[in-house]
């Protein structure tokens, strides 16, 4: 977003709109649709992690799809642009059509040839459900099972998304593929395994590419101020047991030899340690590319690492000003209370963001983040 843009969150919105290109692949079919409504919700904890819906306005019925390849028919490509208020654009999402509803207002004659007349459905609004293009490597499925053909998890995951979704990797890494690697059916399983497997995090821009990025050494995008001048609406804290877990047990899939390796890990500390006074919580992680014990006992433990700093997090469901730019994976600054009353920030970890726009404005984003317990318990005790 532009710094003006950026400025204008706090100021009136009366010309933000979203504006919505259709697509038979890469041919435009329908420029600037008339939309009634457009809301989008991303979770970086699911595979699609973009999915939502957009309510077209058709009262002459002319967009209702009827085959595939209509305009407006399910595998149609919707490109969704954020108008800001500055006048600038930016592209928030691509999405494929995976399900398109026409809603009829009446009925009308139309003549079919030679004077024979039929009554037709007459428009009204088509409701389209939408997913990112995740969706479609989902469905292209790997035909057979096949070996990787690079060195390293980044340029595989390029590979096996060639032609689907471009790639576009932020963080250097040289993480090579584990030897002896196989991928099975589902190409999109190949492609988180690899992502996991380097240590990194995806997500797709707001134009369909794919970022691999590392959200732990990324800095804050934005500071969500309180107050008069601020774009802070509400936020609420919670904890859950979900997430917590004192031990892992990392698996390989069996060889052609029919060998399966299997290593384990386990909590020694604190209130969540095993055989603690929590109980016992397990995860079962299963991956392809652990080829040996030893590995699969580094997996185990690297899992459990990243399972205990989540244990040691305060989910944050933060309600703001519209903002149409931020990302999963983003870092945010969130304004907490000390002791003695004033505001100082903590950093928190995008996790779902909730977007909506219609005819009569822009709602509030919603976001659910997560911050470092510790970090928001010493600001409230004056501790930082």
């Amino acid at each position: 977003m532009t710094d003006d843009a950026i400025a204008s969150l706090t100021s009136s919105r009366s010309h933000e709109r979203a504006k919505v290109d259709a697509y038979l692949g890469d041919t435009l079919v329908a420029a600037d649709l008339d939309v009634e409504s457009v809301s989008l919700d991303w979770d970086a904890t699911r595979q699609v992690q973009c999915q939502g819906s957009v309510l077209v306005a058709d009262p002459e019925g002319a967009l209702a799809p009827w085959v595939l390849g209509d305009t407006l028919a399910p595998g149609a490509r919707l490109q969704i642009t954020w108008i800001c208020e500055d006048g600038s654009t930016l592209p928030r999402a691509l999405m494929v059509v995976t399900k398109a509803s026409p809603g009829y207002t009446g009925w009308a004659p139309y003549e079919l040839q030679d004077g024979v007349w039929w009554w037709m459905p007459q428009g009204g609004t088509i409701t389209l459900e939408v997913e990112d293009l995740t969706s479609v490597a989902i469905a292209d499925k790997l035909q057979a099972p096949g070996a990787p053909s690079t060195s390293t998890c980044v340029s595989e995951v390029r590979r096996l998304l060639g032609g689907i979704i471009p790639v576009v990797d932020e963080t250097g890494s040289k993480t090579t593929v584990a030897a002896g690697t196989v991928y099975e059916r589902e190409r999109m399983d190949a492609v988180d395994d690899l992502v996991a497997h380097a240590g990194l995090q995806r997500r797709l821009d707001g134009a369909g590419v794919m970022h691999l990025i590392n959200h732990a050494v990324r800095p804050s995008v934005w500071r969500v101020d309180a107050g008069h001048n601020g774009a802070l609406v509400k936020v609420t804290r919670s904890m859950s047991l979900d997430r917590v877990f004192n031990s892992v047990v990392a698996s390989s899939s069996a060889t052609s030899e029919g060998d399966e390796f299997v290593g384990r890990a386990y909590r020694n500390g604190g209130p969540a340690r095993w055989n603690g006074p929590l109980g016992n919580r397990t995860q079962f992680y299963s991956s392809p590319l652990l080829k040996n014990k030893a590995q699969a006992e580094a997996a185990a433990r690297t899992r459990l690492d990243n399972l205990i700093r989540e244990s040691d997090a305060t989910s944050l469901d933060i309600e703001t000003l519209p903002h149409p730019g931020l990302e999963l994976w983003d870092r945010i600054t969130v304004p907490v209370p000390d002791p003695d009353g004033n505001l100082r920030g903590v950093d928190a970890v995008v996790q779902k963001i909730g977007v909506a726009i219609d005819r009569l404005g822009v709602a509030p984003t919603t976001l659910t983040c997560v911050a470092s317990s510790s970090d928001l318990v010493a600001v409230m005790r004056g501790r930082r």
